[in-house]
């Protein structure tokens, strides 16, 4: 049974009446947060108010991504940017166009600094960051009947790193990084799968996608995909599942507005979270560490009803 769920401790405004499309932190005390106007908006959550907005696109941002040297945004449309930041906010640096108009989100490999995206003929692109250039990439074949790039995900298994991606029909495959023509294994779901993370200590990730499943897959040491556990949720809809850092808990976000905790060890349901009232859940992020101002580790939760509130949900 879940338990009472707690209060969040702190809930942030969209400054132009925007929906929140996509969050991501940089340095803990910072948190950025994208509309589907195309701004985003840098909070200090020193102060709780934001100290930087601009437009980034014309169009929806569905991903970012922050290094200490530069953020990354993704817009719907396929137009990936490059931004440098200075201390007068932040300028563009590189600008690439993906020719692909759907809404899979990229997904970034600090290791090897590499971005997965999709990419046009619907296909997956392989850039590295240092370079800005195309360095690999990995279509797919027509009899195959894969639909739309639906998600990406890279992922190691027995130290090599492989590159998971969903598709429209609900396949999820494993691409060796080494080898992209290929493909290592592939498992199809009842649905098409849009969000998904990776446990890499146990080799087990959740996803889910347009339905009420969520799913657990296991990865073998051959990168063999399996279809483990299926846990059912009231609503239809999640549009984001993340493990937190610990692995101690996941949270899924659904098109219900509802932010779903659970167990990552028995997937047991937690909590549920109903600060956001309309619309949908659109993205979760959490600090790598502690955000000075409640010293502690924060989940941040974005939604469709513009705003993103703040939980402190460790203890």
């Amino acid at each position: 049974m879940a338990l009472l769920p707690p209060d969040p401790v702190y809930v942030l405004r969209s400054l132009d009446s925007g929906s929140y499309s996509s969050i991501v932190f940089h340095s803990n005390d910072r948190l950025l947060g994208a509309t589907l106007k195309g701004h985003v908006h840098l909070f200090n959550l020193q102060t709780n108010r934001a100290c930087i907005s601009f437009e980034a696109g014309r169009n929806s941002i569905i991903a970012m991504h922050h290094t200490n040297d530069y953020l990354c945004t993704q817009e719907k449309g396929g137009l990936v940017k490059f931004w440098s930041l200075t201390n007068s906010g932040y300028t563009e640096d590189q600008q690439i166009l993906t020719n692909h108009p759907a809404f899979c989100r990229s997904h970034f490999c600090h290791e090897k600094n590499l971005i997965a995206i999709p990419y046009e003929g619907n296909s997956i692109g392989l850039l590295d960051t240092n370079t800005f250039e195309l360095c690999q990439k990995v279509t797919q074949s027509p009899e195959d009947q894969l639909g739309m790039i639906s998600l990406l995900k890279f992922i190691t298994i027995n130290g090599n790193d492989y590159l998971l991606s969903g598709y429209e029909s609900g396949e999820l495959r494993i691409h060796d990084l080494n080898n992209l023509s290929g493909v290592v294994s592939s498992v199809k779901l009842e649905y098409m799968a849009t969000s998904l993370d990776f446990d890499q200590f146990t080799n087990r990730g959740i996803c889910g996608g347009i339905g009420n499943k969520l799913n657990t897959i296991y990865v073998n040491k051959r990168a063999e995909l399996q279809i483990d556990k299926e846990i059912l949720v009231k609503n239809d809809g999640i549009e984001v599942v993340k493990i937190r850092g610990d692995r101690k808990i996941f949270v899924s976000g659904g098109s219900d507005a509802r932010v779903r905790i659970f167990s990552w060890k028995s997937l047991r349901p937690l909590a549920v979270l109903t600060e956001h009232k309309t619309g949908g859940i659109s993205d979760i992020s959490f600090s790598e560490g502690k955000v000075s101002l409640w010293n502690a580790p924060i989940m941040a939760v974005s939604g469709l009803d513009g705003s993103i509130s703040l939980w402190d949900i460790y203890n």
